[in-house]
């Protein structure tokens, strides 16, 4: 998946457009868990899950890049 942009701050469409990958997992049970940064290959990615899926954030940008990547598509995610 490829994200355009997400909201309207010039800070959060740069961040958003950098991110290069969103994989998303289903998983049978388990709970949450917090980003986990991770690095592989010349790539960046962070690793976090949900009560359904885990996520991975794939990228080669700055981690602080995509670290504000994951935390604009969770916020996005999370239930209003």
């Amino acid at each position: 998946m490829r994200v355009a942009s997400f909201g309207r701050d010039a800070g959060k469409q740069r961040a958003a457009k950098l991110a290069r990958r969103v994989v998303a997992e289903p998983m049978n049970g388990g709970s949450a868990r917090e980003p986990i940064d991770i690095a592989a290959g010349g790539f960046n990615m962070v690793r976090w899950s949900d009560t359904g899926f885990n996520y991975y954030a794939i990228s080669d940008t700055e981690w602080a890049d995509l670290n504000s990547f994951v935390t604009l598509f969770r916020d996005a995610a999370a239930p209003k």
